[in-house]
């Protein structure tokens, strides 16, 4: 009887399991995450194509590959009990994000201990006698296409960033929620403004040794950091509309080489931000909605927030361990996260993106925009070039360089190559970034790329 029904049997439970990624990829997440079900799609098609041709085979093939499948079943669940037990997935995930051997070498030249807590873990420890909140890229927003676009976080709050140095970095929010002490806004004029993404945000690193902290303290005046992680040259231009502050001598561009102009090609998709690209006098006046700003931004942290505390307490339940045991869950994610490792490797060795001359373009509207702005103000702007750590490393080259340097040295604004003036004079390079790793740059790092935008802007 089994053989009878075994084939239609098998197509019903292959149309079922298409139809179940179907539904959590395109209805559940509204298609969203759409690309982490594509190896789902390929398994159930190809599993109702056997399907079919499973009517065309002889009773006693039948069997074998019932015979097959029942193993195949059984020894399944064996891997995934052997898996789970010897907990391979933070094994794997630690073992790719190299966490034993940046243990090592932290303990070895700190004396500390490495801290292994995840950014949840660490947001419950660190709250239960303070506020504080994490940090929202101003880059979330585009997709919402909302009347009101934030470009900083929530004013006046501890704000948790990243590890990438060994501990989970912070700092306390400023009135207008960007990463410098609230008194600065205070002083009468201002050395620096600084305009740029997570490198000039501060990542991953604690006051004094973020760029803007360092400036402050080589030049022994006022700098006001108006970076922000994941900003692209649209989105700083239209943050350098909204809050650049009266009476400030020098502007500071900060652009990294490696994903900039992509972030821009994203944020020209933006209802709002297409409106600083298009009429230089558009603003949001944003400086005088910072109780609007908190109370949206607040909003999206807390219900992030509450679903990954909720994922966090979900996961140590007995019904979600079985659940997940059902599904096979370790060892799916174990096969993800080996995949996404070596195709990202593939990728990040032998793809050089080409940005197309459109781009270049519009960029440049931009910087011509922003320079405008400055020298309304009477502020001389500078071009800060941040290399990338695949530069580095061998067989790997992202050089838009000599183009973006030709553009702006063409436009008359000074062009500073921190990957000539402080990079290439290193012995080794990577030194400047934690543990020698693929990451931003670290307190060293930091300091020597500041201490040279110092000497070079004086």
């Amino acid at each position: 009887m089994i053989k009878r029904y075994f084939s239609p049997i098998i197509l019903f439970l292959s149309c079922s399991i298409f139809f179940y990624v179907f539904f959590r990829s395109e209805i559940y997440y509204l298609g969203e995450i759409r690309y982490y079900y594509y190896p789902y799609y390929f398994f159930s098609l190809l599993l109702i194509i056997l399907s079919f041709f499973s009517f065309y085979i002889n009773e006693n093939l039948k069997s074998d590959i019932l015979i097959y499948l029942m193993s195949g079943v059984i020894a399944i669940y064996i891997i995934e009990g052997i898996l789970t037990f010897i907990n391979i997935q933070e094994k794997l995930e630690w073992r790719i994000n190299q966490i034993p051997y940046k243990a090592k070498v932290y303990r070895e030249n700190t004396g500390k201990v490495f801290d292994r807590s995840s950014i949840t873990e660490n947001y419950l420890k660190e709250t239960i006698d303070k506020e504080a909140t994490l940090k929202l890229s101003p880059y979330h927003h585009i997709s919402t296409n909302d009347e009101l676009f934030p470009l900083s976080g929530i004013s006046n709050i501890l704000t948790f960033y990243k590890n990438e140095n060994g501990y989970h970095s912070s700092y306390v929010s400023d009135r207008y929620g960007f990463n410098n002490p609230d008194y600065e806004w205070d002083a009468e004029s201002h050395e620096y403004v600084l305009i740029g993404d997570s490198f000039t945000h501060g990542c991953c690193v604690n006051r004094p040794d973020d760029i803007g902290s360092i400036l402050r303290e080589l030049s022994n005046e006022s700098v006001i950091n108006l970076g922000y992680s994941s900003n692209g040259p649209l989105i700083e231009l239209a943050t350098l509309k909204e809050y650049f502050p009266k009476n400030t001598k020098k502007l500071l561009w900060i652009y990294w080489e490696f994903n900039d102009l992509d972030d821009l090609v994203n944020e020209l998709e933006s209802k709002i931000l297409i409106k600083y690209y298009d009429d230089e006098n558009f603003r949001q006046n944003l400086i005088t909605k910072q109780k609007e700003i908190d109370n949206k931004v607040s909003l999206i942290i807390s219900e992030k927030l509450n679903s990954m505390i909720s994922f966090h307490n979900l996961k140590n339940t007995n019904a979600f361990k079985i659940k997940k045991f059902i599904k096979v869950g370790t060892t799916r994610e174990a096969i993800r996260i080996s995949l996404n490792y070596y195709f990202s490797f593939f990728q990040n060795n032998f793809e050089n993106e080409q940005i197309s001359s459109d781009t270049i373009k519009k960029f440049e509207k931009i910087i011509i925009n922003a320079n405008n702005y400055a020298k309304t103000h009477n502020t001389k702007m500078y071009f800060i070039y941040l290399p990338a750590y695949v530069r580095y490393v061998e067989n790997i080259s992202i050089d838009n360089l000599s183009t973006i340097k030709d553009l702006i040295e063409d436009l008359g604004i000074d062009f500073i190559d921190i990957h000539k003036e402080v990079f290439v004079k290193e012995d080794n390079p990577l030194k400047l970034f934690p543990f020698g790793l693929n990451a931003h740059y670290n307190e060293l790092g930091y300091r020597k790329v500041a201490s040279k935008i110092f000497e070079l802007t004086r």
